[in-house]
Parts: C-alpha cells; sequence; structure tokens
C-alpha cells in the first residue's frame, strides 16, 4: 500500500473532481434541498408551477421571485417530478458525483498518475488544434 500522505494527495484531487449533477426523478436525496429566496428569471406564466409546489412567488419587473426559503426535498425523501422540474428550470444542480478512493496500491498508484498524465496530455493537445 502507498503512504498515506500520497493516498490523501489522491482523495483530495478525486474528491475536487466531482461533478454537480441535475436531479432525477425516483432518486433517493443525500441531502436537503433548500431554494432560497430569490429572482428566478422566469415569465409571469410560470407562477402556476411554483403555486403546485406551494412556493410562495410575486411578480417583480416581469419575472418571477421566490418569496420566501423553501425546503423542497428532505434527505432520504424521493425525488418527485415536479421538485425535479423545478430545479432543472432554475438550473440548480443540487446533488454532486464523483469517485471515493477506498484504498491505492502501488500498482494502482502508478497507473492512475498515468492516466492523468495521458489525460493532460490529451487535453493541452486538443486545446491546441481548437485554437488553429
Amino acid at each position: 500500500y502507498l503512504p498515506t500522505y500520497i493516498q490523501e494527495c489522491f482523495i483530495s484531487f478525486l474528491l475536487y473532481q466531482q461533478v454537480g449533477a441535475l436531479v432525477r426523478v425516483g432518486l433517493v436525496a443525500p441531502i436537503d434541498v433548500v431554494v432560497l429566496p430569490d429572482n428566478t428569471g422566469l415569465d409571469p406564466s410560470q407562477t402556476s408551477f411554483f403555486q403546485v409546489l406551494n412556493i410562495p412567488t410575486k411578480i417583480n419587473k416581469g419575472t418571477v421571485e421566490i418569496i420566501t426559503r423553501v425546503e423542497l426535498i428532505k434527505k432520504g425523501d424521493k425525488v418527485g417530478s415536479s421538485e425535479a422540474a423545478l430545479l432543472s428550470k432554475l438550473s440548480i444542480r443540487p446533488f454532486s458525483y464523483g469517485l471515493i478512493v477506498l484504498s491505492m496500491t502501488i500498482v494502482q498508484y502508478l497507473a492512475l498518475r498515468f492516466l492523468i498524465s495521458l489525460t493532460t496530455t490529451l487535453l493541452r493537445s486538443s486545446s491546441l488544434e481548437s485554437q488553429w
């Protein structure tokens, strides 16, 4: 096995690579999802959508504004279609996905290092090609 400090470096690197993801219907929420009061940028015809979810809104300068903080999904609850549609309309990505390293051997370390090096090289070469 690798020394602990090397494992910690890779774990922090991989955790940094987490990606925000849109909510899908039927997914069990790993965290609470809260929608903060703010202007949504949606047109006034969308107010009925908010009324279905019991979210208080007002029309401000031709757009829908959420008035109060709303706890939309609680941790452990299944995501419904209305909640998923709302978060999608608001471009909110509350969940993130990534890798979790449980253990790593020296061979895996070398393979991972090669993969990172190769990926970096490919990304650099593709960005150089796109500039031409």
